[in-house]
């Protein structure tokens, strides 16, 4: 009886112990998700222009992205956040993506890209999330080659944040941090060229966002990107 007591007690503690942590990760979850969602757009040098960035955002709603008639053809090139997205695809819409790709994926992908590509078209580049923690090298030299190859108009996304306490619970090991200096470079590499950046970093920051472990945004989060994307292109 002694014993199966002890065990009851032991049970328990660790019953608590996960309690306690868990409200403590949510807690620190919480507070993450304020301050990106107080937090100010990335301060750079690019050209005026350049970065596309819807500031009345209370018009952004699944019919004002369809406000303008629109018969361009949109070629979206991403990982596994452009999987998602690619469930509110429309008409007009191509996706390239991947879970998990990154650079090689839009250097082994150029060929088709281009082939599917004309003057009619809008060319989203979404990659680089994967590749945050180690920079951006050879970025700029892979979407001014793409440039270089089609008529198409070239958009670079800028990588979207994350929740750093989810990333860690859930083992990922990118931060907020990493993904601000990755755009950052980004900026700096494609100012004064003909790519224009789509700003939805701010947008999120601004507007707040959710994810199911820290890196990957639920259904409704996936939906108002690609609302604005669409948004901040078809308004330019």
């Amino acid at each position: 009886m002694k014993t199966s007591n002890t065990v009851w007690v032991i049970v328990l503690i660790i019953f608590i112990f996960l309690g306690s942590m868990e409200i403590m990760l949510w807690k620190q979850y919480n507070k993450n998700m304020e301050e990106r969602t107080a937090g100010t757009a990335t301060v750079t040098d690019a050209k005026k222009g350049s970065i596309l960035y819807e500031e009345n955002h209370d018009a952004l709603t699944d019919a004002s992205a369809n406000d303008v008639p629109d018969n361009h053809k949109y070629i979206f090139v991403g990982d596994s956040r452009y999987v998602a997205m690619s469930e509110y695809a429309e008409a007009y819409d191509v996706f390239f993506c991947e879970n998990g790709v990154g650079l090689y994926f839009l250097k082994n992908r150029m060929d088709k890209i281009v082939e599917a590509s004309d003057d009619n078209t809008r060319i989203i580049i979404g990659l680089g999330v994967n590749d945050a923690g180690v920079g951006n090298a050879g970025y700029v030299d892979a979407i001014m080659d793409l440039c270089q190859k089609t008529d198409a108009e070239v958009y670079y996304m800028l990588v979207n944040p994350v929740s750093d306490s989810a990333c860690a619970a859930n083992g990922y090991s990118l931060t907020n941090s990493m993904v601000d200096r990755f755009n950052t470079s980004m900026i700096e590499g494609l100012n004064d060229t003909e790519v224009k950046i789509i700003d939805t970093n701010t947008y999120l920051m601004s507007n707040g966002y959710n994810t199911f472990d820290g890196l990957h945004y639920d259904d409704e989060t996936t939906e108002k990107i690609y609302n604005f994307i669409k948004l901040c292109i078809r308004n330019q």
